[in-house]
């Protein structure tokens, strides 16, 4: 029933790690990254004047938890190098479907 929360983190964990991958100034990414707060919580107050639609503070929180998810892996990936995101995705994969097998 709650699934569409996840659904808003994957998002914006998704919209705060790519400004990591488009800027070379770190505190360019940061501030890009840390503006899809806003984003999201302007979209959510602007439900509110939509017809059928309403603002809600757990979609608010779900927006601002993964912009937080993606600032981090950002910062980090700007530290480590994307090459060592692409080991560690095929390694949590790797792994993952050998979870599933068992």
């Amino acid at each position: 029933p709650h699934i569409d929360k996840v659904e808003h983190l994957i998002g914006y964990a998704w919209l705060a790690l790519l400004p990591w991958a488009a800027f070379t100034r770190p505190v360019a990414a940061s501030y890009a990254s840390l503006a899809m707060v806003l984003l999201g919580g302007g979209i959510e107050v602007a439900q509110h004047f939509v017809p059928g639609r309403f603002a809600s503070l757990a979609d608010m929180a779900a927006n601002a938890l993964g912009v937080a998810c993606g600032w981090f892996a950002g910062r980090r990936q700007a530290r480590d190098g994307w090459a060592a995101l692409r080991r560690r995705l095929v390694r949590i994969c790797t792994s993952a479907d050998d979870m599933s097998r068992r």
